[in-house]
């Protein structure tokens, strides 16, 4: 049974595919990488047929290996596929077809219903480099070129030349253009007597005076340090879903508070980054920049940990402590429990509110909230006993109602229980304490404890969840927790700065205080060893963070020191400085071919995107005297980013516009679909071929019993 498909692309016509599908019955369409299926029963008339079509979007052109591996998922073992294509395939598709049939062994018929082919304007192609001002164009003609007598060519609307045809060049039209245009339009015109044959050709080339850099800040256009020094394109934080990211080799993210930076674009940040494609230089000038846990996706590529390494700069917190002493907490677990409470008491700030809330089936304040210096010693916990039932509902409820009403800014709870309380739905607590921004952190008392409900206490709310089962544990627990809880703090005072030998360079009046991730390289830090200018080494492309402004409101100093500007300079030139590599484009039909000579690269790769989505990946095709080249079919008409790789860093970016108006096609792919065979009989996989040998032995010997070649009937 024939299953039929059909490229939907810009030359296919609606009467045709309604043709087709009243001739098959059923066809399926190919198109934005997907298949769809049309039944005629479902379409009685042409209208809505193309009414349907008009809500999908036809591909430009088609690239049928794409399709196949969803096509075989749709294939029975009794199909037969039937590709009626509207193009002149490329070998690699013909290829591609084959490996199908192989994998599949399915009989595939391919037929080519492509218009007469007489093609004029084969392809063009043009050489650029970064150090040359001038673009070689070649344009390739066949011999229909000289059915035509003039050739005009416009470059941007403007006449450059007009020549015979009969003066081409072996077909072929020579011009140079200037490269530092960036984009421009070239116009062929082909004139007759009666007649005008157009074809228009878009090059994107890159401009020395282009933006190397893109900063997204809320600053609007106010200039940085930086400013001074380079041409940065300035966006606002938006410009995340609208700009195009993989044309930067730097990214500056200027102030922005992570947990304003959305899943998607965080992705698209931390993807930059581990591929090596661009660097990312991360401005922390605020105390709003983060905490741990705004972020995950990008706390995991900075080269620092969103908390400080001390207490002694933190801002003073609000903290009240639920302590458990329910009957299910007695002997060994209270004893736990009143310990943790002392030692956290003892670990936190001076200057820390604290007050402490015990409960059972009811609740009882041991203390207003109060200095952390003036409650030392006069805690109230040392005689508390075990009694009653256990309803953390009700506690945790009041005990929310009197921290909204203490006059500070940061506000968090720290519950100690074994979580074995009443059922209750906590939800519309954990919801208060999320939209007051309030966090709570538990810590499970014990060996048995309900870890469901403490955890997602912990979860729901930004909190953290510790487990202690000994005394040793508790310091560590306790410490960690009112460090990391908190927003980090941006100390406004005067700090020595030093350089990566020790060196007092400056000073800034303001800072953030992070801790260094292991291994990270530490440019200049504060006398304490809090980093200002840190960054993490991985390949051409590292991840840089400054934990001060760039603009010199806290940092004048620090930029006016000449080795500060001209260790910046030299860092981020050598961000932004990509190979002089000379790269060929050749565009014919539906294909592009990029060709490179370098001594240097030894297994280079491509990676292509369109509007900051990943199109095409491939490894270039090793040739003599240093020639790499590859082919790839991009499907859509329009602008791509193109990066050449090299052991996983990226060597160079150039944008790319594909036109998909060329009409030369590969002598290779002629000849491949001519030759491309359909077998008049079922393929029988190698893999399975042992199936139908067994199969066919046992029919065989069955028969020979049942002739008695191996026994007379009787005996034995």
């Amino acid at each position: 049974k024939n299953v039929v498909f059909l490229p939907y692309n810009a030359r296919a016509e609606k009467e045709y595919l309604f043709r087709r599908l009243k001739e098959h019955g059923r066809i399926n369409l190919l198109t934005q990488n997907r298949v769809f299926s049309f039944r005629s029963r479902d379409y009685q008339n042409n209208e809505i047929f193309y009414e349907r079509l008009e809500a999908l979007r036809a591909d430009d052109f088609t690239n049928l290996e794409k399709y196949l591996y969803e096509i075989e998922a749709s294939l029975s073992m009794f199909s037969k596929p039937k590709f009626i294509l509207n193009y002149q395939p490329s070998g690699q598709e013909i290829e591609a077809l084959k490996r199908f049939m192989e994998r599949t062994s399915l009989p595939v018929v391919l037929e080519i219903d492509a218009p007469g082919y007489r093609p004029v304007i084969l392809g063009y192609s043009y050489i650029f480099s970064s150090l040359e001002k001038l673009l070689p164009l070649e344009v390739m003609f066949s011999k229909a070129v000289l059915d035509y007598e003039v050739l005009s060519v416009y470059s941007d609307s403007i006449l450059k030349e007009s020549i015979s045809v009969g003066k081409l060049d072996n077909l072929i039209y020579r011009t140079t253009l200037d490269a530092s245009k960036g984009r421009f339009e070239v116009l062929l015109k082909l004139q007759r007597e009666g007649s005008v044959l157009s074809k228009s050709i878009i090059i994107n080339a890159n401009r020395p005076e282009e933006p190397q850099i893109l900063k997204i800040t809320n600053k609007g256009d106010v200039s940085s340090v930086l400013d001074l020094f380079y041409n940065i394109k300035t966006v606002p934080p938006g410009a995340f879903k609208i700009e195009n990211l993989y044309k930067y080799p730097l990214i500056i993210i200027d102030g922005i508070p992570i947990e304003e930076i959305d899943t998607l674009s965080s992705n698209l940040l931390r993807e930059v980054y581990l591929r090596g494609i661009s660097s990312i230089f991360f401005i922390a000038d605020s105390p709003g920049f983060g905490k741990r846990g705004d972020n995950p996706v990008l706390e995991e590529i900075l080269p620092v940990i969103l908390s400080a390494r001390t207490l002694k700069y933190l801002p003073a917190m609000g903290i009240l402590i639920l302590l458990d002493v329910s009957a299910s907490m007695g002997g060994e677990k209270l004893s736990l429990a009143k310990l943790s409470t002392l030692e956290l008491i003892k670990n936190l700030k001076n200057t820390d509110l604290v007050s402490i809330l015990t409960f059972w089936d009811k609740y009882e304040y041991l203390n207003d909230f109060k200095e952390k210096s003036l409650l030392m010693g006069d805690t109230g916990v040392e005689p508390l006993v075990a009694r009653g039932g256990t309803d953390l509902y009700i506690a945790l409820e009041d005990g929310l109602e009197r921290l909204l009403k203490l006059n500070i800014d940061e506000k968090h709870i720290i519950i100690l229980s074994d979580g074995e309380t009443r059922d209750r739905n906590f939800e519309p607590l954990l919801r208060k304490a999320r939209e007051e921004k309030i966090t709570i952190s538990v810590i499970g008392v014990g060996e048995r404890i309900n870890t469901k409900l403490l955890n997602k206490i912990a979860v729901d709310t930004g909190g953290n969840f510790f487990r202690v089962d000994s005394a040793d544990e508790i310091p560590a627990v306790i410490f960690e927790d009112r460090k990391n809880i908190t927003r980090s703090h941006f100390a406004e005072e005067d700090f020595s700065i030093k350089d990566a030998f020790g060196n007092k360079i400056a000073s800034v009046s303001g800072m953030n205080l992070y801790t260094p991730k292991e291994g990270r390289v530490m440019l200049y830090s504060n006398e304490f060893d809090d980093p200002l200018f840190i960054l993490e080494e991985r390949g051409n492309k590292p991840i840089l963070m400054f934990t001060s402004d760039i603009y010199g409101y806290y940092t004048e100093d620090f930029f006016e020191n000449s080795s500060v500007i001209s260790t910046f300079q030299t860092l981020l030139e050598s961000l932004i400085t990509e190979e002089a590599v000379r790269v060929r484009v050749t565009e014919s039909s539906g294909a592009v071919t990029i060709t490179i000579r370098s001594e240097e690269l030894l297994n280079p790769g491509i990676v292509v995107y369109r509007d900051n989505s990943l199109i095409e990946e491939k490894s270039f095709n090793r040739g003599a005297f240093g020639y790499f080249s590859m082919q790839m079919k991009l499907p859509v008409r329009g602008n791509y980013t193109v990066i050449i790789t090299d052991r996983g860093e990226s060597v160079v970016r150039f944008p790319l516009f594909v036109s998909g108006t060329m009409e030369g096609r590969e002598i290779s792919s002629l000849i491949e679909s001519t030759r491309f065979k359909t077998p008049g009989y079922k393929l029988i996989h190698p893999e399975t071929l042992w199936l139908y040998l067994f199969f066919i032995a046992c029919v065989f010997v069955t028969y020979l019993f049942r002739r008695g070649y191996f026994f007379h009937r009787g005996k034995v």
